[in-house]
Order: C-alpha cells, then structure tokens, then sequence
C-alpha cells in the first residue's frame, strides 16, 4: 500500500459512509474537492461532531451537505457569527433554525453585515430586518443591489411602507421583472 492509499482509503471510506452513496459521494467531491484535502482527524470527524452537536440528524446533514458538501470542513462559528444567529432568533426546535445557522456558517460576516446595513438604508429599522431574517433567511443569499433594486421599487414606485416587506418576505425572492412589476401593472 502506498502513501497516497494510506492517508485517501481512511478518509474516502468517512465521506462514503457520511454521504451514504457512492453517488453522492462523487457530486459532493465534484463540488468541493477540497473534503480530500482535509484532515481526517482535525477536520473532517470534528465538523461532524459539530454539527451533529448543533441538533442535526444524520439526515438533515445529509441533506445540507447535498447543496453544501463543503460545511464539512468547518468545526466552528466565530462570534461574531454566533451573535448574528442569536439577534436573528429564531426557536432552535424549528427546522428554520438549522437552516438559519447552515446558512450564516457559509456566509462572511462582512458580507452579512453588509447586507443589513443595506436594508438599513432600505428603511427597516434592525428590529424589522431580524424579523425578516427569521422568517426568510433566503433572503441572507440575496445580493444587496437586488434587494435595493426591489425595495426602490416597492417604496418608491408602489408607495408600499418599507416594513411590507417584514409582513411578506417572499417577494424580495420573487423576480423584479417577470413578477412583480406585472402584477403591480394588473393591480
């Protein structure tokens, strides 16, 4: 056995058992190459140790790690994304909570703070915009030009309160062109 089967067999046979198919195993290489990379021991056992610590059943993780197999390579949340998981609050025992946290834990804080100040200047006080976090974290994936781009036109165009959006989160997903602005014409 040479060098290279010694350090890969250990580490091929963790992620084929964590991913549970050989299907799965291969995408999830194919999307993040660097799980072969890492560190059995130092990496790859103890994120799944942390998320497992976290709440997340085996396969809620499997399901996570599907769309993103490289959350497998990080064994903790810095505080300042602690504290961002916190002002959200949402309840640990729902289901949007892990997503929540999923999703600030691939996130940087600049990004995310980033993003909140732009809802700032979108007119929603911090208050509103942790509400609108808990209800639809989707929209942390949303990039600021598009959220202001369509805060302009709700605010500024429709004559909507800036908070309309903290009622109905969805439509900072829906699309600008092929959904809102025609139902607002029908309207």
């Amino acid at each position: 056995m040479g060098y290279a089967e010694g350090i890969l067999e250990p580490k091929m046979d963790f992620l084929m058992n964590v991913f549970q198919s050989q299907d799965m195993f291969v995408k999830a290489l194919l999307k993040a190459t660097q799980l072969l990379g890492s560190s059995l021991e130092k990496t790859l056992k103890p994120s799944l140790a942390f998320w497992e610590g976290w709440g997340f059943s085996r396969m809620e993780l499997l399901s996570f790690l599907w769309v993103h197999p490289v959350v497998l390579t990080c064994t903790s949340l810095m505080p300042a994304q602690m504290e961002l998981i916190h002002k959200i609050d949402a309840p640990k025992e729902r289901k949007m909570y892990k997503y929540i946290l999923s999703m600030v834990s691939l996130s940087r804080v600049q990004t995310l703070e980033a993003k909140i100040e732009n809802l700032k200047l979108c007119g929603l006080s911090a208050e509103e915009i942790w509400q609108l976090f808990g209800a639809s974290p989707l929209v942390l994936y949303l990039f600021k030009e598009n959220v202001r781009e369509k805060m302009n036109f709700l605010v500024n165009n429709k004559e909507l309160p800036a908070n309309y959006v903290v009622k109905h989160p969805r439509i900072l997903t829906a699309s600008l062109e092929k959904t809102l602005r025609p139902r607002f014409l029908v309207w």
